[in-house]
């Protein structure tokens, strides 16, 4: 550095012409003085002294020897220093006993860089040779302290870049023209999965995705050939490829400098973008839900309109028979024959009316959790044919053809028989109801699995495919206007709905469209025993539910219960644990992938929403690692997602089912049981 140089550039020049003391003094730019720059005298004695008066003086341009010097732009002589007027410093000089100087320029170009002062400890004469020498070595000196000066403002420069660089949070890197990795700060190495200085010499494309790497050399190659990019190099969104292999959403920005001797290096910002992309997903989902909710509560509004006028049409057509035939009884005078007409159109209205109370009450009961069953052993057979037995009048009435395929073999089941009866009645009735005369009927039992299996077909009016995720919701129907062929509330098929819950069991509608028919199975198990009622309310005492029932037998499964809330892994955890699976449970996915690795289990069921990695993420790497195993790992997706497209958002990213909070724990372990026996046949 020039500051440690110039004691020795000093002392040559004294020593070479003979002169006791030297100094130097540098050209501040920012404060336009002539600062202390270095200093050497033959003696050193007074050294402290000499260093205490040369550092307490600075000069503007025409102050002092220096000052005149360097607004001169020429060297000065002074003879004498004490007969000097132009000398503020003749006290100093005559107490270090100093007598005669000579001071030069040190330009470079049309720039005055600092100035060099000598002095000497006797009078001496101007020396027009000394002074034409040090006015060309001056010139030399300005140009070492220019290369100096550059030298130390690149040093200053690279340690600038490298603090930068070391402390910046994105990614930093730089690739030549073959895509060598020259430099690579700490954050691209994290970002990356490299440990210090392992990225050096590597090529950029090991850093990204195969189907990227031809487009990046193509793009290195035509710049090289060009001087031109290809595309925009601010704020590029592409992936990079993590050691492990993981694929990450990056932002990156080039720049491109070119040597000299031609040669190019391209230097890379990377921003890694993951909890960006993850935000402005769960954003994407926040909004499809309130789109959804929002389309959902219009939707439920329409339809409690629609019912609340259909309730009204529907209560008033039978008390207009009521109310007309009886005050035509009262009268009096009716024949025979007109007389039972009126008896018996006010029955059948009366029954009518009975009935959509009757709905209308149960509908009540069911959003109270009031519904409570009287549990005992049924046989389904005999259900089944009292319900049709029922409903006779109204198939020979329109000369429907009804048969019956029941399995004998099918164990009875524990429920409530009046609820069962009101389950078979209403499904078989809405059969009838709509199906048109001499079309065909079709009520089979048989076993299913774990289950009783009971199915009603028919070849009626059919449903539209829209319709039938909501052919069991309250207040829907398939018909809303004015003009509806068919009579009744659209309650019955949501209350069955329900009742089957209850029983543990589950309901399903299939159509293949308007005109061809409907099916509707309903699935009841077989090997469900409890030791007492338990009431119709879904989302009510889970604990009690838990503590009074047995359910499917899981004995010799193994379970893995993901999920953030405490509560409900250990709800989970009793519910399998009841049934003679063995539990384990992790509180994350990070948690759950090592214990996946570590275990060989049956089943897997995983939240959605949990902090840091959702039940996305670890279903993806599930996946992934099915794929490399040859394997498959059932998955049952266990969330209180409200969006509509819940289901199938799940089913696609590679869960084998799923099911909304707050879930029955009769159904959990139903469902779980189900998937689970896809694992074994996998084995």
């Amino acid at each position: 550095m020039f500051s440690e140089a110039t004691p020795k550039l000093l002392q040559a020049i004294c020593e070479e012409t003979g002169w006791q003391v030297g100094l130097i003094w540098r050209v501040d730019v920012n404060s336009q003085v002539l600062c202390s720059g270095g200093l050497w005298h033959r003696t050193s004695d007074d050294q402290q002294e000499w260093d205490r008066l040369y550092e307490q003086y600075s000069f503007r341009k025409g102050e002092g020897l220096p000052g005149r010097v360097w607004e001169a732009r020429t060297p000065l002589w002074i003879k004498n220093l004490a007969s000097d007027p132009s000398f503020p410093r003749q006290p100093v000089a005559a107490q270090l006993g100093l007598q005669g100087g000579f001071a030069f320029p040190i330009p470079f170009h049309d720039e005055i860089l600092g100035v060099m002062e000598f002095f000497s400890e006797q009078v001496r004469k101007p020396d027009t040779d000394l002074l034409q020498m040090m006015l060309t070595a001056g010139r030399q000196i300005g140009l070492a302290m220019e290369r100096w000066r550059s030298e130390e403002n690149l040093r200053e420069s690279e340690e600038r870049y490298r603090i930068v660089g070391d402390t910046a949070t994105d990614g930093i890197f730089t690739i030549d023209q073959e895509d060598v990795i020259r430099y690579a700060n700490p954050s691209a190495e994290r970002i990356f999965g490299y440990g210090s200085g392992e990225l050096l010499g590597k090529l950029l494309t090991d850093l990204i995705p195969e189907r990227y790497r031809s487009r990046h050399l193509d793009g290195i190659r035509h710049y090289s050939e060009t001087e031109t990019p290809r595309i925009g190099w601010s704020g590029v969104t592409l992936p990079g490829l993590q050691r492990s292999g993981q694929e990450i959403p990056l932002e990156l920005s080039f720049g491109v400098y070119k040597k000299r001797n031609g040669e190019f290096f391209f230097t890379g910002i990377a921003r890694d973008i993951s909890e960006r992309v993850r935000t402005e997903k769960e954003k994407a989902m926040l909004l499809e839900s309130e789109k959804a909710a929002r389309l959902e509560a219009t939707l439920a509004n329409e339809a409690k309109d629609q019912f609340l006028a259909t309730l009204s049409h529907e209560m008033r057509t039978p008390m207009t028979a009521i109310l007309g035939w009886s005050r035509m009884l009262a009268v009096g005078g009716l024949d025979e024959e007109t007389l039972a007409m009126a008896v018996d159109a006010i029955q059948k209205s009366a029954k009518a009316q009975a009935q959509l109370i009757e709905d209308v009450l149960d509908v009540s009961r069911i959003v109270a959790g009031k519904v409570t069953l009287e549990e005992r052993s049924v046989r389904l057979p005999t259900v089944i044919q009292s319900a049709v037995d029922m409903i006779m009048p109204s198939v020979e009435e329109k000369r429907i053809s009804l048969v019956t395929h029941i399995d004998a073999s099918v164990p009875p089941i524990l429920g409530d028989q009046t609820r069962l009866q009101q389950i078979l009645w209403n499904l078989v009735g809405n059969a009838v109801k709509f199906t048109p005369e001499e079309g065909q009927i079709e009520v089979r039992l048989d076993r299913g699995g774990t289950s009783a299996r009971v199915q009603v077909r028919d070849s009626g009016q059919g449903m539209d495919k829209d319709f039938l995720p909501h052919v069991f919701e309250r207040f829907r129907q398939a018909e809303q206007s004015t003009t509806r062929s068919y009579g009744g509330l659209g309650l019955g098929l949501a209350i069955v709905k329900h009742l089957v819950e209850l029983h543990g069991g589950s309901i399903s509608a299939d159509s293949e469209g308007p005109g061809k028919g409907s099916t509707f199975t309903v699935l009841l198990p077989v090997d469900r025993a409890v030791t007492r009622a338990v009431t119709g309310n879904p989302s009510g005492a889970r604990e009690a539910q838990v503590e009074n029932a047995i359910f499917s037998d899981l004995t010799g499964v193994r379970a893995l219960v993901v999920d953030d809330d405490s509560e409900t892994r250990t709800l989970v955890d009793t519910v399998l644990s009841r049934c003679g699976a063995e539990v384990d449970h992790a509180a994350d996915a990070e948690t759950a992938l090592q214990l996946v690795d570590e275990n060989d289990y049956d089943v897997v069921i995983s939240d959605i929403a949990m902090p840091r990695k959702d039940g996305f993420f670890l279903i993806e790497k599930i996946r992934s690692r099915d794929k490399n195993l040859g394997s498959h790992l059932p998955c049952l997706a266990l969330t209180a997602s409200a969006i509509g497209k819940a289901r199938e958002l799940t089913l696609a990213a590679g869960f084998d089912d799923y099911r909304r909070k707050p879930i029955e724990p009769v159904d959990l372990a139903l469902v779980v049981r189900q998937i689970a026996q896809r694992s074994r046949k996998h084995r």
